[in-house]
């Protein structure tokens, strides 16, 4: 009979293979078109940052070695505050194979659970209108615009709750921008938003696929939605980073540049609470949280001015957002049983 290993042995082993999947899932990110370091959009991303560096620099200072120092710049991307990033990046999708992704909450799954409660309820003829090229392109549209409501909601509310802006301070913490930078998030932000988007926008995706098709079928590019896959190729990894690109004021009112989204990260007065769009620009502007720069704008980001770095470490981070949320929590209840 073979002797049981000890259970260190077993232990060892499991971290082991984690940190191999974490490898695994890290090369598939680069890969798989439906993620947002797929490398083509960092590809493309790369090509606008070389379109925004010819534009500023004179011909006599356009050479390589100057263009990547342009890109990649050692006090930000060495920052302590990147640093954190990076650890946050490694450390949250090692955790989210243990099911922090809840597959079982994905929009398309809930949404495709309500389009059968509707046919089962009021008839299933697979949709009132024919699927050709047009329709088919206007399903993709109106999709990815109820998404966008919805992401729009959770964003504005996790800034607007005192709760909720506990997991969302996280990411807001960050004092530089890069494209990791958006990975600096907080495990519960991550499900809040997750339960909050898929909440909205599942129903409202389930009565359009009803009225369309019968079915989700959407117009593709990589796998992705078609017309998220060009938002991402269209500079989408810049909107966490230094590189000042936009789309013009007149597109920035219907899409999310990611100059956009950089001024939503400044601490500036007249930035606090703007663009919270993620792929578009619609709802802040119909909203009236939009906010175009006439010219580009010297950005400082993090919590406040002079404020200092409320997350400097990973203990920080993953625990002081829980604490003060519970904190805040407990000073509610105890409010509403003193003014009983």
């Amino acid at each position: 009979m073979t002797a049981e290993l000890p259970r260190w042995v077993a232990d060892l082993e499991r971290l082991l293979w984690q940190i191999l999947e974490y490898f695994r899932s890290q090369i598939s990110n680069h890969l798989n078109g439906s993620r947002r370091l797929y490398w083509v959009y960092l590809l493309t991303s790369l090509l606008l940052a070389g379109f925004v560096y010819w534009r500023l620099r004179p011909q006599s200072e356009l050479n390589l070695k100057r263009f990547i120092s342009f890109c990649f710049p050692k006090e930000i991307y060495l920052h302590p505050s990147a640093k954190l990033d990076y650890q946050l990046f490694i450390i949250n999708n090692m955790l989210a194979p243990g099911g922090l992704r809840l597959a079982w909450l994905e929009t398309s799954l809930v949404a495709s659970l309500v389009n059968n409660w509707l046919q089962e309820t009021f008839g299933d003829f697979g949709g009132f209108i024919t699927e050709n090229w047009l329709s088919l392109m206007i399903f993709t549209i109106l999709f990815i615009v109820v998404f966008d409501f919805a992401s729009y909601l959770n964003h504005a509310w996790h800034h607007q709750n005192p709760i909720l802006w506990q997991f969302h301070s996280l990411h807001h913490s960050s004092e530089v921008l890069t494209p990791i930078t958006l990975y600096r998030s907080h495990p519960l932000y991550e499900l809040n938003k997750k339960l909050i988007t898929t909440a909205i926008s599942a129903p409202l995706q389930a009565v359009l696929i009803y009225l369309f098709f019968g079915k989700i079928h959407l117009m593709t590019m990589f796998g992705l939605n078609f017309l998220v896959a060009i938002y991402y190729m269209a500079g989408g990894n810049l909107a966490h980073s230094h590189i000042w690109l936009s789309y013009g004021k007149t597109l920035n009112h219907i899409f999310m540049s990611p100059v956009l989204h950089q001024i939503h990260h400044s601490i500036a007065p007249e930035h606090v609470n703007k663009n919270y769009g993620e792929f578009l620009g619609i709802w802040d502007w119909i909203f009236g949280t939009l906010y175009i720069p006439e010219k580009e704008e010297k950005l400082e980001f993090g919590i406040g001015k002079n404020q200092p770095q409320p997350y400097p470490n990973l203990t920080k981070a993953y625990l002081d957002p829980v604490v003060n949320a519970v904190r805040l929590l407990i000073a509610k209840y105890l409010e509403k049983v003193e003014l009983k």
